[in-house]
C-alpha cells in the first residue's frame, strides 16, 4: 500500500492510516520517487502543521531524496505563507518588511492589554479570533456575524470585538500573526490571476502531511 501511494500518478490522493502506520514514511517516499522521475524538487510545495514535525521532514527528505531540503518549499502551512506574502503581499496592502508575532503568548498579553476587563477567557478569544482567519472573516465581518445572529453566545460577541481592536493594534504594530499568514495569502492569490498562475506553475505538487490537523 505505500508504494502504491508514494508512486501515485499526478490526480489527488489521500491516504488514511492509524498513527505509527507509515503515513509521513510513504509522503517522503513519494518525495524521493517524484525527484528519481525528474521532478524539481523546488516544485514540490510539502507542508505539515508543526514546525517540529516540518523539520524532521526536511531532515528525513534531505536524506532519502539526496537534495539540500534548507531553502525547498519544505514546512508549516504558515512558513510557507509568510514566503508567499513576503514575495506578494503586496497586492493587499502588505509592507514586506512586516514583523511577524507568532507566539500565542505574547498575542494574549496584547490581547490582556487591549480587554483589561474582559469576562470572557481570553485563550477562548484567541482560539475564535484564529477560526475567524482560518475562514477569512474579517474584523467587520465577524462583528455582523454577532449582529446578525439571535441568541449568539456572549463569548461570540467578546471574541468578534476583540478581533476588532487586536487587529487594529496588530497593523498599527505593522506587525502579522500565523493566522493573518494564510489569509492574506489566499487573498493576494484571489486579486490577481497572473500571479495565481505563476504559483500553479511554480508548484506541480502538493503534499500534505498530518492533514487531519489542517
Amino acid at each position: 500500500e505505500q508504494q502504491i501511494a508514494a508512486r501515485h500518478g499526478e490526480n489527488p490522493s489521500l491516504v488514511l492510516a492509524g498513527p505509527g502506520t507509515g503515513k509521513t514514511t510513504t509522503l517522503v517516499g513519494r518525495y524521493c520517487y517524484l525527484v528519481n522521475t525528474g521532478v524539481p524538487p523546488e516544485s514540490i510545495f510539502t507542508t505539515t502543521f508543526t514546525k517540529k514535525g516540518a523539520l524532521q521532514l526536511k531532515d528525513r527528505i534531505a536524506t532519502g531524496a539526496g537534495v539540500k531540503a534548507t531553502d525547498l518549499p519544505i514546512g508549516t502551512f504558515h512558513s510557507l505563507c509568510m514566503r508567499m506574502v513576503r514575495e506578494i503581499g503586496h497586492l493587499v496592502g502588505v509592507n514586506e518588511d512586516f514583523d511577524v508575532v507568532i507566539e500565542d503568548g505574547r498575542r494574549l498579553s496584547l490581547l490582556r492589554e487591549l480587554n483589561p476587563t474582559s469576562s470572557v477567557d481570553l485563550q477562548i478569544i484567541l482560539d475564535k479570533i484564529d477560526r475567524f482567519k482560518d475562514r477569512l472573516v474579517t474584523p467587520q465581518e465577524a462583528l455582523a456575524e454577532a449582529d446578525r445572529s439571535k441568541g449568539v453566545r456572549l463569548e461570540e460577541i467578546a471574541a468578534a470585538r476583540a478581533y476588532e481592536s487586536y487587529q487594529s493594534e496588530m497593523q498599527r504594530m505593522d506587525r502579522l500573526d500565523g493566522g493573518d499568514m494564510i489569509m492574506l495569502a489566499v487573498k493576494a492569490l484571489l486579486s490577481d490571476a497572473d500571479t495565481r498562475a505563476r504559483y500553479s506553475r511554480r508548484y506541480r505538487f502538493l503534499m500534505i502531511d498530518e492533514f487531519q490537523d489542517t
